[in-house]
């Protein structure tokens, strides 16, 4: 493994971001929460690449993007932005803990 190649999550976290907090806009209308998931999505980064867990850097990164699209999807009022909020949230807490829990498995099979 090339010790560069976990870089591209960050840069996928921030292309994502991009695009949902300002190109996506209207779909969502939320100033404050895109950010604040997307920082807690960089420390996640941040302590995988400390940790060495390939997978939760490219689960927290790749999961910012799919768990907005989730909550976009299966929000319930066209009109509701706490729906999507509320929804992306526990989406992408739950694609990082899997992230995570695949780690954790793959160093215990690898001992």
């Amino acid at each position: 493994m090339k010790k560069g190649l976990d870089y591209y999550s960050v840069i996928y976290l921030l292309i994502s971001w991009v695009a949902i907090r300002f190109l996506l806009f209207g779909m969502h209308g939320m100033k404050g929460r895109p950010d604040l998931l997307a920082f807690r999505g960089a420390v996640v980064i941040a302590a995988g690449f400390a940790m060495k867990m390939r997978l939760t850097t490219r689960f927290a990164s790749l999961g910012y993007f799919v768990s907005f699209l989730a909550g976009y999807l299966l929000r319930k009022d066209d009109r509701s932005v706490s729906g999507i909020w509320l929804i992306w949230a526990i989406i992408y807490v739950l694609i990082v803990l899997m992230g995570v829990y695949l780690d954790l498995k793959m160093r215990k099979s690898t001992k």
